[in-house]
């Protein structure tokens, strides 16, 4: 819009907020930001954008795009509504989302995925009615929300199906330093073992793994 003042610009959003920054959300979930507010997560707002001049169509779907026609098909979330809109240009920046493997007892209530605002806004409502917080991968995230629920005095568990933390990033000297570091903060390490399943047994949930450990 600043390059282009003429240009008509519309972004179509499904979700119902944008720019949020998925990389603070274990600040947000460790109550490390100022007065808990997790407005400082987001870089932008539709109203910012709107302000500029963009025509913000937020929980909008594009199901459809036809680059022969140059147009796009587009669900109102709310509404259920479809229409079909023209274009010049097309940009398409659609972010990412988790891949939810098929664990029996994974559709849980008691089960929580950790990728977006939404998310994050549920875990920080939902923690405090927990004592013991289980969390499975121990990629960035995965060790960062270990390690702000370890220094909030929840019982942790951190379940990765590779025998070291953050594998995928560093070497095993620095990942055995971590590991040290973990324990020593309380947190239980379970790796090299992969989930097959989650069970609610009562107020709880227990998680079972391949080679047959149930962390609870």
């Amino acid at each position: 819009i600043a390059d282009h003042p003429d240009a008509d610009v519309t972004v179509y959003e499904m979700n119902d907020n944008i720019s949020f920054l998925s990389c603070g959300i274990a600040l947000y979930l460790g109550k490390e930001i100022k007065n808990n507010d997790p407005q400082g997560l987001f870089y932008s707002s539709p109203e910012e954008l709107s302000n500029l001049g963009a025509n913000v169509q937020m929980r909008h779907q594009v199901t459809n795009v036809d680059p022969e026609t140059k147009t796009i098909k587009v669900k109102d979330l709310i509404t259920n509504e479809e229409k079909t809109e023209a274009y010049d240009k097309l940009i398409m920046t659609t972010g990412s989302k988790p891949t939810v493997p098929p664990i029996p007892g994974i559709d849980s209530s008691r089960v929580y995925l950790c990728k977006n605002y939404n998310d994050a806004k549920k875990l920080f409502e939902e923690a405090p009615k927990a004592k013991t917080i289980t969390i499975i991968g121990s990629g960035y995230i995965g060790a960062e929300l270990a390690e702000a629920y370890s220094n909030q005095n929840y019982n942790v568990n951190l379940i990765d199906g590779n025998e070291r933390v953050l594998y995928k990033y560093f070497d095993k000297e620095f990942t055995d330093i971590l590991a040290k570091d973990y324990e020593a903060h309380g947190v239980n390490l379970v790796l090299g073992s992969k989930v097959a399943a989650f069970e609610e047994v009562d107020d709880e949930i227990i998680t079972k793994t391949l080679d047959g450990k149930e962390i609870k």
